[in-house]
């Protein structure tokens, strides 16, 4: 039941955050404002990815014990914040991304999904007690 509801809720986050992509690159070029969508882009895709694995790794990890759930998610978290900083570098370095637009954010779309991440947590933790 936790597996069904972690999935459900992964999903409707990823489908809402593309339909709010749309509205937002929509009004962005239906206004014409002169804001840089590649760095905003692909800050999204990052935060959008990593949450994606993070949850598959907290659902998949939810059954097994709580040594291999700890090893799971804090090796997950500490993997996939490794795998940013190497992006950010390269994104930067090779693309010449502006760099307040993109480290912005990114910090932004990652404050964001953790706040899901959490929260699916905190759900599936009290689904658990009662």
């Amino acid at each position: 039941m936790r597996n069904l509801f972690s999935r459900v809720f992964v999903r409707n986050i990823l489908i809402i955050s593309s339909l709010l992509w749309i509205i937002f690159y929509g009004f962005v070029k239906i206004s014409g404002l002169n804001v840089p969508l590649p760095e905003i882009f692909s800050s999204f895709l990052i935060c959008v990815i990593n949450f994606a694995i993070g949850s598959f790794i907290f659902v998949f990890s939810l059954d097994k014990t709580n040594k291999v759930f700890l090893i799971f998610s804090l090796g997950s978290i500490g993997i996939r914040l490794f795998v940013i900083i190497i992006l950010v570098l390269v994104l930067i370095a090779v693309f010449k991304f502006q760099k307040n637009y993109f480290i912005l954010s990114l910090l932004g779309f990652y404050f964001a999904y953790l706040s899901f991440e959490i929260y699916l947590l905190n759900k599936v933790l009290d689904k658990n007690k009662g």
